[in-house]
Protein backbone atom coordinates (compact mmCIF):
# COMPACT_ATOMS: atom_id res chain seq x y z
CA UNK A 1 0.00 0.00 0.00
CA UNK A 2 1.21 3.58 -0.80
CA UNK A 3 0.93 6.52 1.35
CA UNK A 4 0.04 9.80 -0.03
CA UNK A 5 2.72 12.56 0.44
CA UNK A 6 0.39 15.19 0.01
CA UNK A 7 -3.36 16.68 1.02
CA UNK A 8 -4.92 19.79 -0.51
CA UNK A 9 -7.23 21.81 2.04
CA UNK A 10 -9.34 24.73 1.04
CA UNK A 11 -8.61 27.69 2.79
CA UNK A 12 -9.80 31.32 2.81
CA UNK A 13 -7.30 34.25 2.78
CA UNK A 14 -7.74 38.23 2.21
CA UNK A 15 -5.90 39.53 -1.14
CA UNK A 16 -5.45 42.28 -3.32
CA UNK A 17 -7.33 41.80 -6.70
CA UNK A 18 -7.63 43.66 -9.26
CA UNK A 19 -10.92 45.89 -10.28
CA UNK A 20 -12.75 44.85 -13.56
CA UNK A 21 -13.68 48.01 -15.48
CA UNK A 22 -17.47 47.25 -14.40
CA UNK A 23 -15.98 47.33 -10.58
CA UNK A 24 -14.28 50.42 -11.36
CA UNK A 25 -17.50 52.11 -12.83
CA UNK A 26 -20.10 50.95 -9.94
CA UNK A 27 -17.38 51.96 -7.39
CA UNK A 28 -17.61 55.42 -9.25
CA UNK A 29 -20.93 56.06 -9.05
CA UNK A 30 -21.28 54.89 -5.65
CA UNK A 31 -18.76 57.50 -4.92
CA UNK A 32 -20.31 60.35 -6.65
CA UNK A 33 -23.98 59.49 -5.06
CA UNK A 34 -22.76 59.39 -1.94
CA UNK A 35 -20.80 62.92 -2.12
CA UNK A 36 -24.09 64.26 -3.92
CA UNK A 37 -25.78 62.98 -0.95
CA UNK A 38 -22.81 64.29 1.78
CA UNK A 39 -23.56 67.76 0.04
CA UNK A 40 -27.07 67.60 0.73
CA UNK A 41 -26.65 66.18 3.99
CA UNK A 42 -24.62 69.06 4.95
CA UNK A 43 -26.51 71.55 3.75
CA UNK A 44 -30.20 70.21 5.60
CA UNK A 45 -27.28 70.35 8.88
CA UNK A 46 -26.94 73.75 8.36
CA UNK A 47 -30.45 74.97 7.42
CA UNK A 48 -31.58 73.15 10.34
CA UNK A 49 -29.04 74.54 12.49
CA UNK A 50 -29.36 78.00 11.32
CA UNK A 51 -33.07 77.22 12.21
CA UNK A 52 -32.62 76.40 15.97
CA UNK A 53 -30.38 78.68 16.28
CA UNK A 54 -32.71 81.22 15.22
CA UNK A 55 -35.48 79.61 17.70
CA UNK A 56 -32.80 79.71 20.45
CA UNK A 57 -32.25 83.46 19.90
CA UNK A 58 -36.06 84.30 19.61
CA UNK A 59 -36.88 82.40 22.67
CA UNK A 60 -33.19 83.98 24.84
CA UNK A 61 -34.67 87.15 23.50
CA UNK A 62 -38.71 86.41 25.05
CA UNK A 63 -36.98 84.95 28.51
CA UNK A 64 -35.04 87.97 29.22
CA UNK A 65 -38.11 90.29 28.41
CA UNK A 66 -40.47 87.65 30.67
CA UNK A 67 -37.25 87.98 33.59
CA UNK A 68 -37.27 91.83 33.23
CA UNK A 69 -41.47 92.11 34.42
CA UNK A 70 -41.04 89.17 37.03
CA UNK A 71 -37.97 91.48 38.48
CA UNK A 72 -39.30 95.10 38.01
CA UNK A 73 -42.92 94.12 38.63
CA UNK A 74 -43.89 97.10 35.91
CA UNK A 75 -43.63 97.80 31.87
CA UNK A 76 -43.95 100.85 29.95
CA UNK A 77 -47.27 101.38 27.76
CA UNK A 78 -48.80 103.60 25.87
CA UNK A 79 -51.45 105.09 27.92
CA UNK A 80 -54.42 107.93 27.00
CA UNK A 81 -54.18 110.46 29.18
CA UNK A 82 -56.83 114.02 29.73
CA UNK A 83 -54.49 117.15 30.19
CA UNK A 84 -56.76 119.15 31.65
CA UNK A 85 -56.09 123.60 31.23
CA UNK A 86 -57.31 125.27 34.46
CA UNK A 87 -57.16 128.83 33.15
CA UNK A 88 -58.99 130.18 36.31
CA UNK A 89 -55.64 128.70 38.43
CA UNK A 90 -53.32 129.04 35.52
CA UNK A 91 -52.48 125.06 36.51
CA UNK A 92 -52.06 121.99 34.27
CA UNK A 93 -53.26 118.44 35.60
CA UNK A 94 -52.50 115.21 33.31
CA UNK A 95 -55.04 112.42 34.28
CA UNK A 96 -54.08 108.52 33.39
CA UNK A 97 -57.70 107.60 31.57
CA UNK A 98 -57.77 104.40 32.82
CA UNK A 99 -56.95 104.64 36.39
CA UNK A 100 -57.69 108.28 37.04
CA UNK A 101 -54.21 108.81 39.00
CA UNK A 102 -53.01 112.24 38.58
CA UNK A 103 -50.04 112.30 36.77
CA UNK A 104 -48.85 115.92 36.49
CA UNK A 105 -49.47 118.83 38.33
CA UNK A 106 -48.17 121.89 37.61
CA UNK A 107 -48.37 125.87 36.86
CA UNK A 108 -49.28 126.56 33.53
CA UNK A 109 -46.30 127.60 31.19
CA UNK A 110 -46.91 131.00 29.27
CA UNK A 111 -47.42 129.56 25.93
CA UNK A 112 -50.41 127.37 27.82
CA UNK A 113 -51.71 130.45 29.09
CA UNK A 114 -52.97 131.64 25.94
CA UNK A 115 -56.52 130.40 25.06
CA UNK A 116 -57.02 129.15 21.57
CA UNK A 117 -60.40 130.50 20.29
CA UNK A 118 -62.57 128.00 19.21
CA UNK A 119 -65.26 128.69 16.43
CA UNK A 120 -68.35 126.88 15.88
CA UNK A 121 -69.29 125.61 12.36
Amino acid sequence: MSKKETKTVVITQRLKCVLTEDEIKKAAKSLSACTDELKSLEEEKKAMSDNFKSQITACEAQQSLSSALVRDEYEYRRVDCNKILDYKNSTVQVVRTDTGEVIENRDMLADEKQKTMEFGD
